[in-house]
Formats: structure tokens, sequence, C-alpha cells
């Protein structure tokens, strides 16, 4: 439009030469086509690049993906009908426009003006797109706040310099009573790695995608009811270094040791949750089960820090403890398979310093295989790394967001830019008028810019009711942010005032270089 607008006069020359309005239009068009075909091919290349790294971010450490994101012949097909529309709409209407006037009177002048002529129209959308942007930067920075608190919140647990290993001792042929040999061999192999602190083994480990509940019967207590979650608790089997491999905190008591077999008293191990929940956080001592007929079972010999197994966005439920080389007394017969099950470690975790990735695995890998080449590790990673593929969907959320935020950004500086290098270029002879009796450059400086800055404030200013009541229906996915937080506001505002004044700048300065005589010669 604002080339149409500037060529307007020599579109009417061509006119009076006997040009006629179907060949500007699809002069216009061309030109507009080849654009729209040139960036058609960056945005199906950017299209690859972009989906196979949102794939990538969406399943990270997953074995298999399901998804096949490579565009498909209908989506391009569509895509690049959409782009030569969009051109074809773009170029057909300015043009149409330019020539539709008079050549004679163009070619007179008679178009001067001395007032700014950009439409509703084009005030509104500049004003929706800075609105729209706030929203969307706002809520870009609402979830990458979230995301931060959730990546730096106290998991009950120290990630540094530890490694999971996992393991399926089952598939590798070893009964219910070979599991505590194997355990030891394992843990004495790799304590002789180099750097090595802790081993220990587990039914799963911190929030790694697996959660094993069941209700707790506690003497002089109700039982567990069907609709009420009240006595249910999660559990794992562990072994005696397990809390020292995580680095979680003992509160009272003590840890498991290997003195507790099935040769002595069955004992446990509970959170502190689960002390205070149950026993006013007076549980050293106390004794709860895992059947109605058996509530006594286990003693409480320790309580430990809470620790965040399997839901990082919540506070952790009852959690307790057992020793792998207990096995649990059953009364009900149809439940003895389960038990057997549970010793199954699936995970180990090691605590080794001054140690690479790489290198720990294929120390660890050698490690198993000099116990028993049957026993392979199914997976190794770091444990800071287990912890991470909790964030995948915030992360997903927080980086579309904010990469949505900024094509919102590019837009509206884009409208802003269109609008007031519309406005200048329709103003050229009013400017020049002005020049002409006085005005130095930076007043016409300041008052392009006073113009254009005044569309995108009313946007701005429309923009952060909308961004708090996209807050409110954000709420549910934040994670220890409100739905609207001043920092993210106040940097986002900035952002934008920035982005505005960059963008109307250009053409504000294209005004105040105008050479009066250079204009009034134009009109």
């Amino acid at each position: 439009l604002v080339r149409a607008t500037a060529e307007k006069q020599q579109q009417a020359v061509r006119i009076a030469l006997g040009a006629t309005r179907g060949q500007l239009v699809r002069q216009a068009m061309v030109s507009s086509i080849l654009l729209a075909l040139a960036g058609g091919v960056g945005a199906i290349a950017m299209a690859y690049a972009v989906a196979h790294s949102v794939l990538s971010l969406a399943f990270r450490g997953a074995d298999y993906v399901p998804v096949n994101v490579n565009p498909s012949l209908p989506i391009l097909a569509f895509a690049v009908l959409a782009a030569l529309v969009t051109a074809v709409l773009c170029a057909i209407i300015p043009a149409w426009m330019m020539t539709k006037t008079d050549p004679a009177s163009a070619i007179r002048g008679t178009s001067r003006t001395m007032k700014d002529s950009s439409s509703t129209a084009q005030r509104v959308l500049v004003i929706t797109q800075a609105a729209l942007s706030v929203v969307l930067l706002c809520a870009a920075g609402l979830l990458l706040r979230s995301l931060n608190n959730l990546e730096k919140q106290d998991f009950g647990f120290q990630t540094r310099d530890r490694y999971i290993v996992g393991i399926d001792p089952f598939l590798a042929g070893y009964k219910p009573e070979q599991l505590d040999d194997l355990y030891r061999k394992l843990h004495e192999r790799l304590m002789k790695i180099p750097g090595a602190q802790k081993v220990a083994f587990a039914l799963y480990t911190p929030l790694s995608h697996d959660n094993w509940n069941r209700g707790v019967f506690i003497p002089g207590q109700p039982d567990p009811q069907p609709d009420n979650d009240w006595y249910s608790a999660t559990y794992i089997r562990i072994s005696p270094e397990y809390f020292d491999g995580i680095g979680a905190k003992l509160h009272a008591g003590r840890f498991f040791t290997d003195g507790d077999d099935n040769h002595t008293r069955k004992v446990a191990i509970v959170n502190q949750v689960f002390a205070d929940r149950y026993f006013h956080g007076d549980a050293i001592g106390k004794h709860f089960g895992a059947e109605p007929e058996l509530r006594s079972q286990f003693e409480i010999v320790g309580i430990v820090e809470n620790t965040k197994h399997n839901d990082p966005y919540k506070t952790p439920p009852p959690m307790y403890y057992l020793p792998f080389a207990q096995k649990m007394e059953i009364f009900k017969s149809e439940y003895k398979q389960f038990e057997g099950l549970e010793h199954y470690a699936g995970q180990v975790v090691l605590y080794v310093n001054n140690a690479t990735p790489a290198t720990m695995e294929a120390e660890t890998r050698q490690a198993f295989a000099d116990v028993n080449p049957l026993l392979t590790p199914r997976s190794f990673q770091t444990f800071a790394y287990q912890v991470s593929t909790n964030f995948n969907q915030d992360e997903l959320l927080a980086r579309l967001t904010s990469l949505f935020g900024v094509v919102a950004l590019i837009l509206a500086s884009i409208g802003l830019y269109g609008v007031t290098a519309y406005s200048v270029e329709r103003r050229t002879g009013e400017i020049g008028v002005r020049m002409a009796l006085g005005a130095d450059r930076t007043s016409i400086l300041r008052d392009v810019l006073r113009r254009a800055l005044a569309h995108c404030l009313i946007g701005l200013a429309i923009g952060v009711p909308l961004a708090y009541a996209a807050g409110k229906f954000m709420a549910q996915h934040l994670f220890g942010v409100g739905a609207f937080d001043l920092p993210v506001a106040v940097v986002t505002l900035a952002v934008l005032s920035l982005a505005a004044t960059v963008a109307a700048l250009v053409p504000a300065r294209r005004a105040a270089s105008i050479e009066p005589m250079v204009a009034l010669r134009t009109e």
C-alpha cells in the first residue's frame, strides 16, 4: 500500500500513456506472488526444522516417538495456497485503489493532504496487534517463570554426580531368592568404579514416572475407605544406601542397615508427611501394616524429608520405605505374587564424583557384564536428566508461547511500521509545507513518533487486563507464580515499547529527512 501510494503519480503517467488498469494490477500481482513464493520456500524449510525441534522437545527421553511431523503434501499445498491468496489480496487491493485515481488529477498533484489519512481500520489493527502481543508475551513470561520455579524447587534430593541405571533381574532369569546375592555382587563391583561414593538399589527412583501405592492400616485408627485416600500411601523398596545415594536427609531415627533382614523385626522408614498425618510427627517406634489383619507388622525406625517421587507439581503424599532384604508377611494368599515382584529392583542409583556420563555408562555396562552378561542395563541417564523429563510439557508450552509471542511482536512492529510509513507517504506534501514554513526536523520526527506510538500505547493499555485474564485462565499450569507478575508485565511492556519505537523510527526519520523543495515539487 505504501509503495502503491508512492508510485501514484508514476501509475497515472503510465495510464495516461496507454497502460490499462489490468496491466498495472497484473504487474503488482506478479511482484507480490514472486515474494510469496520466495517466502514460501523458506517457510517450508523452517517448517521441517521447527517441527522436528518441537517433536524432540515433546518426546525428550522417549525411546519411541509415535509421531511423524514431516509436512504432508496436502498440508504443503494448503500452506502454499494460503501464501499465494494472501499475496494476491495484498497486491490487488492497493493496486486497484491506486489505478482508480484520475490520471490528470494525480499528475497535477491534487492528492495533497494536510492531515493523517490512515484509516480507522489500520489503527484498529495496530492496536489489536499490540494488545495481542502483550497477552502472548506476558503468557510466555509467566510460563517461563513457572518452569524456572519448577526446575529450581527443593525436591528433597540431590541430582549432582548421580546416575540412574535401569535394570530388570527378572528378564535375566533371577528368582526372588537369588536377588539378595545379586544386589550384593553388583554393589561390590559398582563400588570399584573410580570415584564411586554410593551404590543403591530401588524399586523405582524419584520422578521416574513410576509409582506404587497401597492402603495403610494403623492400630487404633480407621481402615482405608475406597472413596477416601486419607489412608493411602506411596511405598518403595530400597537398599540401605538409598537415601545417601539420592542425597535425602534424615529427620529422626536411623536409615536401614545390612542387619535389617528376615531374621529381625520388620522395619520401615516414613517421610515427614506420613509421620505428621498419622502420628502427629511422633512416628518413631510406632507401627502400621499393609493389611487389616497385620496392621502392626512394620515398626517405624526413621523419618526422612519429603521427596517428590511421582509428581513435581504437588506436595509429596504420605510415603514409606521397606528394605529389599526383608520379606513382607502376607495374610491374603492372592497378594503373595505381588510381594515377590516388589523385590525386583527396577533402578540403580550411582553416586560418583569426577566422572562424565559417557565414561560412567561404559564403566557401568562393563560392571554389569562382569557380574552377569545376561543382566544388561535397560537404560542409563543422569539423575538430572531423569528429573528434567518431567517438565517436557511445561517447557514445550513455554517455548511455543514464547515463539508465538515473538511472532506477534514482529507482526505488531511490521504493522506499526506499515501504517506509519503509509501516513508519512500521504503526508509528504504537508511535511514539506511545514518545513518550508520553519518547522525543524526534530519537531517533525517527534510529531510522527507521537502519532505512531499513540496507537501502540492504546494497545498496550488494552493488553494488560487481557493478559491478567489470560493468566487467570492459565493458573492451573503455573507453579509458584500468580496470574499477574509485575516483573513479567514490566519487561513485556518495555520490550513492546522499544520494538514499537524502533518500528516507527525508520519512517519517522524518513519524514524528518524530507527536503521541502523536493516535497513541494513532487506535489
